[in-house]
């Protein structure tokens, strides 16, 4: 008889311990799911913030073209070149010119003249002749923030080059992002491939803040009109 109640006894509390555990894990699991749920909720919540009431995402407001002011950039990532582009009648008509933002026309030995030409995005696919720069276009490039593009240059030039006073690609150490057209006599001959030039700027520097550069026909700060 003392060895069946204590059967039945052992029975009982094993019974007790698994309806205690069950307990246990049910409730453990009922509030991992409530955490789980109460997450998903504040996630749902932080999309939805995000995504806008009606699902759409913000719209992304893209940089102003600093060059203008006025015209708007296709991408946040600023790579601006100034190309140094022949003058001289042998070179004529130019290729990509037209399509510049900015361009200046600088004078070099002899009464000659060339060109310096800012693109904030090219979107050509060559630009040329390009020819050598000369200490002052590094100046004005400098204050847009732009890659130099130009074959070679004076010897102040170079050397200030070399010094990293600003990025700069040359025809003389890249030339396979450069080619050299048939119909056209050297050194009028040299053409810049876009797209080469691009992705080597790209890759080698870093993009421009397009509020970074200050160009002081486009906009005046807030109150200078009113000063004036």
């Amino acid at each position: 008889m003392f060895a069946i109640r204590n059967w039945r006894l052992k029975a009982l509390v094993l019974v007790l311990a698994a309806l205690l555990a069950g307990g246990i894990y049910s409730g453990c699991n009922r509030s991992s799911l409530g955490e789980g749920d109460s997450d998903s909720a504040t996630m749902g919540q932080e999309a939805e913030t995000a995504a806008g009431p009606d699902g759409a995402l913000p719209a992304v407001t893209m940089p102003a073209d600093p060059f203008s002011g006025l015209d708007t950039l296709n991408s946040t990532s600023f790579y601006p070149l100034a190309v140094s582009i022949d003058n001289a009648s042998r070179a004529r008509p130019q290729t990509g010119l037209s399509q510049a933002r900015l361009v200046y026309e600088l004078p070099v030995e002899g009464g000659i003249t060339r060109f310096l030409a800012f693109f904030p995005e090219p979107q050509l696919a060559e630009v040329g002749p390009i020819r050598s720069v000369r200490p002052y276009f590094l100046d004005l490039a400098a204050e847009c923030g732009a890659v130099l593009v130009h074959c070679g240059g004076s010897p102040e030039a170079l050397a200030r080059l070399n010094a990293g006073e600003v990025e700069h690609i040359d025809e003389i150490a890249n030339e396979k992002l450069f080619y050299r057209r048939k119909d056209r006599s050297a050194p009028h001959n040299l053409y810049g491939r876009f797209d080469l030039l691009l992705d080597k700027v790209v890759e080698r520097f870093a993009p421009v803040e397009p509020d970074d550069v200050r160009l002081p026909w486009v906009i005046a700060e807030e109150g200078a009109a009113e000063e004036a």
